[in-house]
């Protein structure tokens, strides 16, 4: 199967894993800390102004859910981090995910988005242990990779793969982690970030 990102379109946000829909066909998570960039980068998966994105940390509390025709669904977690609207609502993003993590059958990768400039944060790292122990295939894009050079950019990608050995060293498991990074400036890894996502469907 090939997906046709053009054709994903937004159809529903919810609050409450309750009122999530039927559980088939094929399902990918886009999560990441607040501000690291998840709306532009979706706005330029789906080749659409799909996504809405703010100066203003933490505008986002739902999870918006985006599909296509071939039941692909994307579904775009808010940022766990500062969350503006936190004292108004009952939710809590970082909860609702750990749970989604654990039900989902048709979770088939998590899009881990992260700010290449600070790298993993302590909730970043509670993520991906849960994410390892859970066998689910990770799709880390070092997001604002403009914003350092060729030789900083090449040690963040060292460090971060060192973490990732000593997590999946210490659950013993074997799964899936591919990391890319990304510049919404000058859009490089576009198509291969595309080409993991496919990659993730047929195997």
């Amino acid at each position: 199967m090939i997906i046709n990102f053009n054709s994903i379109n937004f159809i529903n946000s919810i609050l409450n894993i309750n009122e999530l829909s039927h559980d088939y066909g094929n399902e990918f998570a886009v999560i990441g800390y607040t501000n690291v960039g998840k709306s532009t980068i979706i706005n330029l998966l789906f080749n659409k102004k799909i996504s809405r994105t703010s100066k203003i940390p933490g505008c986002t509390y739902r999870i918006n859910i985006f599909k296509n025709n071939q039941e692909i669904r994307f579904l775009d977690f808010p940022g766990y981090g500062y969350n503006k609207f936190r004292k108004k609502i009952i939710f809590n993003s970082f909860d609702f995910f750990q749970k989604y993590v654990l039900i989902r059958n048709s979770l088939k990768g998590i899009i881990f988005i992260i700010d290449i400039r600070f790298l993993l944060k302590k909730i970043d790292l509670i993520l991906l242990k849960l994410l390892i122990n859970k066998k689910k295939s990770i799709l880390i894009i070092l997001n604002k990779s403009d914003k350092l050079s060729n030789v900083l950019i090449k040690k963040k990608i060292y460090t971060i793969k060192k973490i990732l050995i000593n997590l999946k060293l210490q659950y013993k498991f074997h799964i899936k982690i591919k990391i890319l990074t990304f510049s919404s400036l000058k859009k490089n890894n576009l198509q291969n970030i595309k080409k993991n996502i496919n990659f993730l469907i047929n195997n």
